[in-house]
């Protein structure tokens, strides 16, 4: 009795481990899995791999865009650089010649102003007004103020510059006082040469203008003796022109850019 006790208990057992373990489709569709499964994973490797790929090609194309981008940047900073020198430059340009063309006007209007006030002595012949190496000079001849080979003012000749004294000596501009002769020499116990005879005439001349109440600190004098002629001194006439007193009017320096070219001509 016993016996068959144990001997049903062993057939349940057996039948239920039976029962528990896996058949062999069980097996197959498990390995199925899994290769499903791996083929799920290396397509996924492949594909994170292929994307790698992508993202080192398009960083790669960012760092040559980056590169070419600060080159074409630095290129550009030169550029504009160099096109703000120019710019200064042509802007310096402009300004300077403004300025200058201002002071031209300035220089013109000057002198338009100071030849209406000496028209009554340029109308008597007792001066001429020319314009030479870019100024403005009156010129007095040396018959009007000097005898032959003297340095005293004759009474006309103060008459003469009194009135042109009267003219110029508010206009707080620079003024040259220059002798000239012709060049026929000249050989005295006072003067022995024309270089200072003409220059002995131009302080002459200069005094005079102080005496009139020409500031002392705009004239200056100067003699040229025979070597700055306006005529030939081949004849009476061109020898006449010659002797001379000019009265220079001197410009500043910030009109001097350009005085040349307006009046070349005149």
């Amino acid at each position: 009795m016993q016996r068959a006790r144990l001997f049903a208990a062993s057939s349940i057992l057996l039948l239920g481990t039976a029962a528990c373990a896996p058949t062999k489709k069980d097996l197959q569709a498990d390995l199925d899995s899994v290769k499903g499964q791996l083929t799920q994973t290396e397509a996924e490797r492949d594909d994170l791999a292929s994307q790698n790929e992508d993202y080192a090609k398009t960083l790669s194309s960012y760092d040559n865009a980056v590169a070419v981008y600060d080159d074409a940047l630095s290129k550009s900073g030169v550029e504009l650089e160099e096109l703000a020198k120019r710019q200064r430059m042509t802007e310096e340009q402009l300004r300077d010649a403004l300025e200058a063309q201002a002071q031209r006007e300035i220089e013109v209007a000057t002198y338009k102003r100071l030849f209406k006030r000496l028209q009554k002595l340029i109308d008597t012949g007792q001066i001429k007004v020319v314009f030479r190496k870019g100024k403005m000079m009156v010129q007095l001849q040396s018959a009007v103020l000097f005898d032959s080979g003297k340095v005293e003012l004759k009474e006309e000749g103060k008459t003469a510059l009194a009135e042109l004294a009267d003219v110029l000596k508010n206009e707080g501009r620079e003024f040259l006082v220059a002798g000239h002769t012709d060049n026929v020499p000249i050989k005295t116990a006072r003067f022995k040469s024309n270089w200072e005879l003409s220059t002995q005439r131009a302080v002459v001349v200069l005094d005079f203008l102080v005496e009139q109440g020409f500031p002392e600190k705009y004239l200056a004098a100067a003699g040229y003796g025979e070597v700055d002629p306006v005529s030939g001194n081949d004849t009476p006439e061109g020898r006449s022109d010659n002797r001379r007193i000019e009265v220079i009017l001197m410009p500043t320096p910030a009109q001097v850019r350009g005085l040349r070219e307006v009046f070349a001509g005149q």
